[in-house]
């Protein structure tokens, strides 16, 4: 009886042992057997990544799709899938490629953090995926030095160690001005890249104008601009106005539409200092000859044109100055808060001031001396995506402050402004970019073939060898589980012959 009892008793903690064990055998078992033998990603910047991927699978494979995104600031975590071209080979090997053209989809900056993987379906219906892997998109065409303090970083590759430090000064001197208001502070760092000619910084960009001179990644917080040991002094003003793009876009973003043109290139602008002796003529000239842009007309992309696009920063400049003197800094920040609330360009404008677009111009002119402004204004010209202002000939002489005593938000710089450019209009899921010069809009991952999709959480870099994961447990799984019901059963029938010989 003690025998039996005991034997009872063993086959009790077999049985509780096996049934603790199964979900971990069954999670250790191999997934379905695709063996991935090539992962990985080939960056041409600025104009491409091809990406490449050869697998094995016992069984045949219906799909293989591709899903990338990019690091920045969005209003949501967004995936774009794309289709490849798939070879299929002997063995079972299966190859498969894709290329992110730029061409198509706008420039992304130097340095953009870009993710990967792979999603694989068998004929059977089951879905496996690749760990996610991670490339830099950098600009391995320079030979780049770098600088740092605080949040900044600064890059260059002409030029001694005291352009840099001194591109570095400038870059933190602005900060510190610009974000000195509560709220301002920028929450991530900032990669500054000096290229030494403009058309080496035309050359990193896949659209760009001829008179493109600074480009503002916004949701990036990445800022391109051509300076080099010749000019400091445009460096240092174009520093303040790519930053002043960083902190206005920060105050304001929000979901559902961009700032006015006008707002957005005016306050960076005014953070430079006076306007440019050439741009305040041009203006003037403007206002004589009742030539002057409609506000209205500001509010979306300045003109390809590059005297248009001069004319269009010279008002903005002016427009933002007209505000700030009339109704005070304070006044202008809380216009960038009910930005950040989604408001219509008018709605915020009657808000905050109590008029709208329309009201702003007819006050604005009348303190500047303009003709009214007419009643039906059609503007001729070709709009683009995106104007900035770029380097000018004339030396502009800047409005005088003491750096020792850096002043809040919207103050501007003691340097005076730097000359026009024209930039790109952003998306939440193409890349934005602000320019000091006549720079394209950039354009985040939208490529040709895709859909967007959930992104998901992020894994680990995947290895450029192993097995997939899959979702499903495995041949050899079923095999095991199998085995070790039937061991349960034969004992359970075992104590049941000896009980009843009992």
């Amino acid at each position: 009886m003690s025998r039996i009892i005991g034997f009872a008793s063993f086959l009790r903690v077999v049985l509780l042992l096996c049934l603790s064990m199964l979900p971990t055998l069954a999670a250790a078992q191999e997934p379905h057997p695709v063996d991935l033998q090539i992962n990985e990603a080939q960056a041409e910047f600025p104009g491409e990544i091809e990406f490449h991927l050869e697998v094995t699978s016992l069984s045949p494979i219906e799909s293989i799709e591709l899903e990338y995104g990019v690091e920045k600031v969005s209003c949501a975590e967004a995936s774009v899938r794309a289709v490849p071209d798939v070879t299929e080979g002997e063995d079972q090997q299966v190859s498969a490629d894709w290329t992110w053209d730029f061409r198509r989809s706008g420039s992304l900056p130097p340095g953009t953090r870009i993710w990967w993987r792979w999603h694989i379906t068998s004929d059977g219906g089951e879905t496996y995926a690749t760990p996610v892997a991670w490339l830099s998109f950098d600009d391995n065409r320079h030979d780049w030095q770098s600088v740092d303090q605080g949040q900044i970083t600064v890059h260059w590759y002409r030029g001694e160690l005291d352009f840099g430090q001194e591109m570095l000064a400038a870059a933190v001197e602005a900060q510190a001005r610009l974000t000195a208001d509560p709220g301002a502070n920028l929450e991530r760092p900032i990669h500054l890249y000096f290229y030494a000619t403009a058309d080496d910084l035309r050359d990193a960009l896949v659209f760009s104008q001829r008179w493109t001179g600074g480009v503002a990644f916004t949701d990036y917080y990445t800022i391109l601009i051509a300076a080099s040991p010749g000019d400091q002094g445009y460096g240092r003003r174009t520093v303040a106005h790519e930053l002043m793009h960083l902190v206005v876009h920060q105050l304001a973003l929000n979901c559902w539409s961009d700032l006015p043109r006008w707002l957005d290139e005016g306050l960076a602008s005014w953070a430079e200092g006076d306007l440019d002796p050439g741009q305040q003529q041009m203006l003037d000239e403007a206002i004589s000859e009742d030539k002057l842009l409609s506000l209205d007309s500001l509010s979306g992309d300045f003109s390809a044109h590059a005297d248009r696009a001069s004319l269009s920063y010279a008002q903005s400049y002016s427009v933002v100055d007209f505000l700030i003197e009339e109704y005070g800094r304070e006044k202008v920040l809380e216009l960038l808060a009910v930005f950040r609330e989604g408001a219509t360009y008018d709605g915020a404008l009657e808000q905050v001031f109590g008029f709208g677009t329309d009201g702003l111009e007819d006050l604005w002119r009348a303190s500047i001396g303009a003709p009214p402004r007419p009643t039906q204004s059609v503007q001729a010209g070709d709009p683009t995506a995106i104007p900035t202002l770029a380097l000018w000939t004339s030396e502009p002489v800047g409005r005088a402050a003491d750096p020792e005593t850096p002043t809040a938000l919207l103050s501007p710089t003691s340097t005076p402004t730097p000359t026009l450019t024209l930039p790109p209009v952003p998306t939440s899921t193409p890349v934005p970019a602000e320019t000091k010069a006549a720079a394209p809009t950039a354009v985040a991952a939208k490529p040709s073939p895709v859909a967007i999709a959930t992104r998901g959480t992020v894994a680990a870099p995947a290895p450029i060898g192993g097995r997939v994961e899959g979702t499903g447990v495995g041949t050899w799984g079923w095999y095991v589980a199998g085995g070790v019901v039937a061991f349960v059963g034969i004992g359970l029938a075992l104590l049941v012959v000896l009980v009843r010989r009992r």
